[in-house]
């Protein structure tokens, strides 16, 4: 598309101008152009503009490109002015980024629409709980491409059959089903010419929504997906981009350190740091960094939950928290092993006791290292009930068995939005 754009903004600009580009400028334009336009698709990658939830032409997704378009044509106007050689044709290179911006919002308009009316159909069959969610998510973001027609959880597989027959559905068809229900259905083959795809629902569930079934969790479950997967090499190398990128971010941070250490003092006095002890991986208890936003003793005169508008946030503690900059110091829990840039967030010592007694299984979290930002946290806001750190878990999990350098990298670049739109804890 933005090569289209390219092609298009060269016979523009020569039908608009009588005297012709030269080899140079078009040389030139083309390379600024490639890597406009690679800002503009990293820009729409990390404002989750390529995440199917957002692919619909709703009042959030035109506010979202609306933003994003302003924001950076503030940062084009500064490249051109400031960054680019004499060589490159101003007039020419504007006029590609306004095409090129022209032909992606056409685009993405249009290629919603498609997705939102191309579909496959699907027949659920599943005893699991989250099947009813699972219908209703899909019905509400049709842009996944999937229809559930029919829902027969609760059927056997005679019955099923006999629907199945009596009915032929119309198209290509999808059966989620319980992976025992699936096995039965393999074995009839006449079923075979009715059936596009068979696909297991709690795979299925995970693929659509980003986080696993709780239903579905047992210990044979991390027998299967998390004990018997070799990740030696995975861990090897996320430990040296830890203490890389560590020690790094340490040293681009020191201003911050110095600026908000003077103001915490002028604000509330010492400490400047906060300590707070949190369970980390195997269980084992360790004391996580953070520049102090409350007064002290908070923990003395209130729960150990934040809650909205706590009157025992200081108000420079306010803005370390809207900007998540109270988080910087754990570079040195980083840099120490005790935790890693990407995991599931640690949690206070009194809240695991909670979580493990109330949710099965919770203490399963605890397998791997704790990290600064999670696949939970830029899926779902801060928890503040225990219905929601049940939720946050299905994230938890869902990266337990799918960790990989690809997801952490996924994870960090889409971090830098966790200050707009999740909310502070």
């Amino acid at each position: 598309m933005l090569s289209l754009a390219f092609i298009v903004g060269m016979f523009l600009f020569s039908f608009l101008r009588e005297d012709y580009l030269t080899i140079r400028q078009i040389y030139y334009s083309g390379v600024y152009f490639s890597l406009v336009s690679a800002f503009w698709l990293l820009l729409f990658f990390i404002s989750h503009l390529y995440d199917l939830p957002y692919l619909a032409n709703h009042k959030n997704f035109f506010k979202l490109l609306l933003k994003l378009f302003l924001g950076g044509c503030l940062g084009l106007c500064f490249i051109l002015l400031v960054m680019l050689p004499q060589e490159i044709s101003y007039p020419f290179l504007s006029l590609l980024i306004v095409v090129s911006l022209g032909f992606l919002i056409i685009w993405r308009i249009f290629y919603n629409i498609i997705l939102s009316h191309w579909s496959l159909k699907i027949i659920l069959i599943s005893q699991a709980p989250e099947a009813e969610f699972l219908e209703e998510y899909l019905q509400n973001h049709p842009q996944y491409g999937y229809r559930v027609v029919k829902n027969l959880s609760g059927a056997n597989i005679d019955k099923f059959i006999k629907k199945l027959q009596d009915h032929q559905p119309k198209g290509l068809l999808v059966l989620v089903a319980d992976k025992n229900f699936l096995t039965l259905i393999k074995d009839k083959d006449d079923l075979a010419v009715n059936l596009w795809s068979l696909e297991s629902f709690d795979n299925f569930y995970e693929a659509i929504t980003g986080r696993v079934a709780l239903s579905y969790i047992t210990e044979e479950w991390f027998q299967e997906y998390v004990f018997s997967r070799n990740k030696r090499f995975y861990e090897a190398v996320k430990r040296t981009n830890d203490l890389f990128f560590g020690l790094l971010l340490l040293i681009i941070s020191m201003p911050i350190w110095l600026i908000a250490s003077i103001l915490i003092l002028i604000d509330s006095g010492k400490p400047i740091l906060f300590q707070s002890t949190r369970v980390g991986k195997g269980g084992k208890e360790f004391k996580i960094y953070k520049f102090r936003t409350m007064v002290l003793n908070a923990s003395l005169v209130g729960p150990s939950w934040t809650l909205e508008n706590d009157e025992r946030i200081t108000k420079f503690g306010a803005f370390l928290r809207k900007t998540h900059l109270d988080e910087v110091p754990q570079v040195l829990n980083i840099i120490n092993g005790t935790m890693s840039f990407v995991g599931p967030r640690p949690e206070e010592k009194s809240l695991v006791a909670i979580f493990k007694a109330a949710i099965p299984l919770y203490e399963k979290r605890l397998l791997i290292k704790p990290g600064v930002i999670g696949w939970a946290q830029i899926n779902f806001p801060h928890t503040a009930s225990m219905e929601e750190a049940r939720e946050k878990l299905t994230y938890d999990f869902y990266y337990l068995k799918q960790r990989n350098l690809l997801l952490d990298w996924v994870v960090a670049i889409k971090a830098w939005r966790i200050p707009f739109d999740v909310p502070t804890h």
